[in-house]
């Protein structure tokens, strides 16, 4: 054991040098490329553009804006499907209000699911009425060939593989014409929108610190740049109203709060409220805040009238704009704000809603809030979310710190008006978590973007508190002279915008980076090959008209719960009548399924249809498809190909290159659980100390062996218990020899671990090519009785490894030294290709006489973890006795079977 330890620990070690070797020469490398470009930019006398920061900011949210409405392709953002099925319905009606089934209370989810609008026919209509009236010049009768479904889609599991479109697209695209340019052209006005919501932060920001206008811009840069944002911008979605409106609402209310009341000011915001509360429910957070805020400020300035002329102007503005369709939801469905029957329509939640679903829900909700695309089902890189986690989490508490410094200021008028805002925005934040809270535990909407319409609150208060961290990071890095008047310019604004600069962008460029590019590859069609990649495992398999020719994988091991990535390689005989379905799955040696689940799709992961292939050419299939985290043992694995059309029960016979039906199921790689071990028990173990007598090639070594007796009590098999002293790169193969006492091969039984043999004696075992240091497998053999049967003698039981060439059809040992006597020591070095584990006898009368095991008896009751399956079944106990005749041996007669029955 000391010796292994020894060899680990220098292998360890060695491992640890190169691949410190290796990050010092990458990280060398990647500072010199660095070098280089900073100094090109340097190099280049950039053009003075004359623009302002917040406009630069304006300009690249434009920019980004583009990038993320061309990356997605039409009715795949977040619920857009249905939120143009809205503008479409309203268009066709006349201008008429859909009204939801709900004549059955138990069948409104099923009874409203197959409408263009679904949910979102229980949505206030402003943003539909506004877009259906845009876009009226504009023919949209095609819109039904651009909403063919995707049978296989995967929408709301992020973590899965392909299948994210909603919809199936042409794969050259959409032309600009017709229902494409409507969605596009409402798409623009969305960024329009998300553009005046930029704005209102940015303005927001600076009300709350206005001895700090970094904070405006960093609150707009929080804003333009967060990944999600610009990603509901760049689509049809009524958010993109109620973020824009509600953001404006807050901005009047603090410029209120910080001047106080004024008419026009006061008319303004009453109508803007009006028209966000027939936009989305999510405008009547604001009015209680307000209401308070209102009172403050009253009671602040003594200024009574200024209230009852907001409160006033408010209540009559919400009877006016968005009164009627409150009222109309009282009269459809007996409740003022329709939430319930919108729950209905998306889905009640079946199970209790508990804080405990709340905390595991968090998840969604946090990476909802930065960027969760298509629908609900592609997300980004774990990094820019932590990186988000980051900038919330120093936020917050700048934003504690600021508040409890401000509180501790008595003295200051402006101290307490500066409070005054941040608590207004606080108080926006709270009512808004806790009607987000009381929604998802209604329905199943764990989504941070619910908070959006609250970006005027959020982000300006992340702003202002990340800029007093910032501050005081300055102010004790580099303590300023204690004379100054202002306590405020001990850090000067300059230095705090300098500060901010690089590592705005540098954010910015990651979070864009990540989003763009992993928004992309999800709804790109693979293209068409002209010939096989070089490298590609190639088969053959025909299912109709389409032709598997190779697959190409990472033939290693895996652990359970781990993705495997695989390609398989089409060929288009044809392009078929109807669109067939690929089934895929990883089983085991016994066809079992081992991966998470069947995934059943179109080509392409969801993205291409046999119906559209071009003939001749070949497609490129990648999937990534995860093994089950229940396995609890160590075999190969393999992957079971079918295809279907329409019922997964409908299979396409598979054939091979003479037309023969064949099952097609590839070898992909091992899978190991790391804590299996083989059990111990019943086996002889060898602990003497020639291990080198007992190793093969130097890498494979025999600790111990058993055998047992089968059912008929007359014949037996044997197990032996293998060590690697490496990790082996090479399949070998294992086989059993049984000698005669002549030295003549009687019988053997040959192993090549890749397999089960058949489904009587199976042999499933870890193939040697997988096989690690220091891991143990134990493996049985079965005893081929001879042709005529084992003749009265004696016979030695040999056990050895192979390597098999088939293309050169060759066989190539490995070796075992031999114990040589000691006068033979010097001269003569012995190897064997064998090694002898026992003998036994044969008698005249048939009888088998087998060696009595030396087994330990405490091993024998800690047999340590489930041994991986070997055998189908166990083998039923027989009764043995010893003959007297012979030392310690053990005969297997007809009389052991009546004895064990």
């Amino acid at each position: 054991m000391e010796e292994k330890n020894s060899e680990f620990q220098q292998k360890l070690n060695d491992w640890l040098v190169k691949a410190g070797n290796l990050t010092l020469r990458l990280s060398q490398r990647l500072l010199i490329l660095l070098q280089k470009i900073w100094a090109w930019y340097k190099s280049i006398n950039w053009p003075d553009i004359p623009l302002t920061a917040f406009q630069w900011v304006l300009l690249f949210y434009v920019i980004f804006g583009f990038s993320f409405m061309v990356a997605t392709p039409i009715l795949e953002a977040s619920d857009e499907l249905w939120h143009f099925g809205m503008v479409e319905y309203l268009r066709e009606s006349g201008g008429a209000l859909p009204e939801h089934d709900v004549s059955d209370a138990e069948q409104i989810y099923e009874n409203n699911r197959d409408t263009i609008y679904r949910q979102e026919g229980s949505q206030p209509p402003l943003y539909y009425y506004t877009m259906a009236l845009l876009t009226s010049p504009i023919d949209i009768s095609d819109a039904d060939n651009y909403r063919e479904p995707n049978p296989h889609v995967r929408a709301g599991e992020p973590d899965s593989w392909g299948n994210k479109n909603l919809v199936l697209h042409s794969v050259d695209g959409v032309p600009l014409t017709s229902t494409p340019l409507a969605i596009y052209w409402m798409r623009l006005l969305g960024l329009v929108m998300g553009a005046v919501t930029v704005w209102a932060v940015f303005k927001s920001g600076e009300l709350i610190a206005p001895h700090r206008p970094v904070v405006g811009l960093l609150a707009g840069v929080m804003t333009a740049f967060n990944p999600m944002f610009l990603f509901i911008s760049a689509s049809v979605n009524n958010d993109n109203m109620i973020i824009m409106l509600n953001s404006v609402v807050i901005l009047l209310a603090l410029q209120t709060i910080r001047e106080g009341f004024n008419l026009r000011r006061s008319i303004l915001l009453a109508i803007l409220l009006g028209l966000a509360t027939l936009t989305k429910l999510s405008a009547l957070v604001l009015v209680p805040v307000i209401a308070i805020a209102a009172l403050w400020v009253a009671r602040r300035d003594k200024d009574w009238t200024g209230l009852l002329v907001l409160g006033g102007a408010m209540f009559v503005a919400w009877a006016t704009i968005s009164g009627w369709w409150y009222w109309r939801n009282i009269q459809l469905y007996g409740e003022l704000f329709g939430t319930q029957t919108m729950a209905a329509v998306a889905g009640v939640r079946t199970d209790p809603f508990t804080i405990g679903s709340l905390l595991s829900e968090f998840e969604g909700f946090r990476q909802g809030y930065w960027g969760v695309f298509g629908a609900f089902n592609i997300v980004t890189n774990p990094l820019m979310y932590a990186l988000a986690d980051f900038i919330v989490f120093i936020g917050i508490f700048g934003v504690m710190f600021l508040v409890a410094q401000l509180v501790s200021i008595q003295d200051f008028s402006f101290a307490r008006r500066e409070l005054s805002l941040v608590l207004f925005l606080l108080g926006i934040v709270l009512i808004g978590i806790i009607a987000y809270i009381n929604w998802t535990s209604m329905t199943y909407a764990s989504q941070g973007r619910l908070l959006f319409p609250y970006f005027a609150a959020i982000s300006p208060l992340l702003a202002v508190g990340l800029v007093e961290i910032l501050w005081w990071v300055l102010f004790l890095l580099t303590p300023p002279d204690r004379s100054y008047v202002r306590a405020g310019d001990a850090v000067p604004e300059p230095i705090l915008r300098e500060s901010l600069r690089y590592p705005i962008i540098f954010v910015t460029a990651f979070f864009m980076l990540f989003s763009i590019f992993t928004i992309l590859p999800n709804y790109r069609a693979p293209r068409p090959l002209d010939e096989l990649p070089e490298g590609v495992e190639q088969v053959y398999a025909r299912y109709d008209n389409i032709e598997l020719i190779g697959y190409d994988r990472r033939n290693a091991r895996y652990f359970p719960g781990e993705n495997v990535r695989l390609t398989l390689y089409w060929r288009v005989i044809e392009p078929t009548e109807d669109d067939l379905s690929l089934a895929i799955a990883l089983i085991d040696p016994f066809q079992d399924v081992i991966s998470e689940r069947t995934i059943s799709t179109y080509p392409g992961a969801g993205t291409l249809r046999t119906s559209t292939w071009e003939a001749g050419k070949i497609y490129a299939d990648t999937y990534e498809i995860g093994l089950s985290r229940n396995i609890n043992s160590r075999y190969p694995f393999e992957l079971a190909v079918n295809w279907y059309n329409e019922d997964p029960d409908n299979r396409i016979a598979s054939l091979n290159d003479v037309d023969n039906p064949i099952t097609v199921e590839l070898a992909m790689g091992a899978v190991v659980k790391a804590s299996v071990r083989p059990s111990l028990a019943g086996l002889e173990l060898i602990n003497d100390n020639m291990v080198a007598f007992r190793t093969f090639g130097g890498i494979i070594v025999m600790e111990g062996y058993a055998y047992n007796v089968l059912a008929d009590g007359l014949t037996f098999d044997v197990e032996v218990l293998w060590d690697s002293r490496n990790n082996i790169e090479v399949a070998y193969t294992t086989f059993m020899h049984i000698y005669d006492d002549e030295g003549t091969l009687v019988t053997q039984s040959d192993y090549s671990l890749q397999q089960a043999n058949n489904t009587i004696y199976p042999n499933v075992s870890l193939p040697t090519n997988y096989w690690r240091f220091d891991e143990n497998y134990r493996i049985a053999y079965e005893v081929l009785e001879p042709e005529n049967g084992f003749a009265p003698g004696n016979y030695s039981v040999q056990v050895g490894w192979y390597e098999y060439n088939a293309e050169t059809n060759t066989f190539t040992n490995l070796v075992v030294p031999v114990d040589v006597p000691e006068e033979l020591e010097a001269d003569v070095e012995v190897e064997s290709t064998t090694y002898e584990l026992f003998t036994f006898e044969v008698e005249p009368s048939g009888a088998i006489l087998l060696p009595v095991l030396n087994v330990d008896e405490e091993l024998e009751e800690l047999q340590g973890a489930p041994a991986p399956p070997v055998r189908l079944e166990e083998t039923p106990e027989v009764e043995l006795t010893a003959e007297a005749e012979s030392t310690e041996a053990v005969e297997l007669t007809a009389e052991a079977t009546e004895a064990s029955e």
